[in-house]
């Protein structure tokens, strides 16, 4: 195979995800990777930005964060996402929005306690009727996206949703 002329390399599926400098590495990720994805981009700021913008689509949902992407899907959800993030977000959401909460509900005033698991510990949601809702979160995840996921699945504790 021969040489890659790309400045550096992102890697949006494999076996550790992130934006390479060396093809070599990029190899290591991407070997014996059922359904690899990555390209090559003309600089390290291009292909950081479009790494964070894949980064940030998968932030959106749980269903995003676990879908497994093609080339063509993965170079579509960047490239929305770096010409308006702002209404692609609103259009994904726009149809959860619709579908999940078409119904209206009378208002009602609870409480969410909600624990941060950490190690090994389960992330829990207990809510006001004393239900605990145990939340799994994504393994070997740091604790800003912990906390992410716990607030996810608090909202939809929240809105009747779990």
């Amino acid at each position: 195979m021969g040489k890659s002329k790309a400045k550096a390399h992102v890697v949006a599926e494999g076996h550790q995800p992130g934006v390479y400098t060396d093809y070599k590495d990029v190899q290591k990720q991407i070997s014996g990777f059922k359904g690899k994805v990555n390209w090559g981009c003309d600089s390290l700021q291009e292909a950081e930005e479009q790494f964070r913008a894949l980064g940030a689509w998968r932030c959106l949902s749980p269903e995003n964060r676990a879908e497994k992407l093609t080339l063509e899907k993965a170079k579509e959800i960047v490239a929305e996402m770096l010409a308006d993030s702002e209404s692609y977000i609103k259009l994904l959401t726009q149809d959860n929005q619709q579908t999940e909460f078409s119904e209206v509900h009378e208002a009602a005033h609870i409480i969410l306690t909600c624990e941060l698991g950490t190690g090994g510990i389960a992330s829990t949601i207990t809510h006001s009727d004393g239900t605990v809702h145990v939340v799994q979160t994504t393994p070997g995840a740091k604790a800003p996206l912990k906390r992410q996921e716990l607030g996810y699945e608090a909202l939809k504790v929240a809105g009747g949703g779990y």
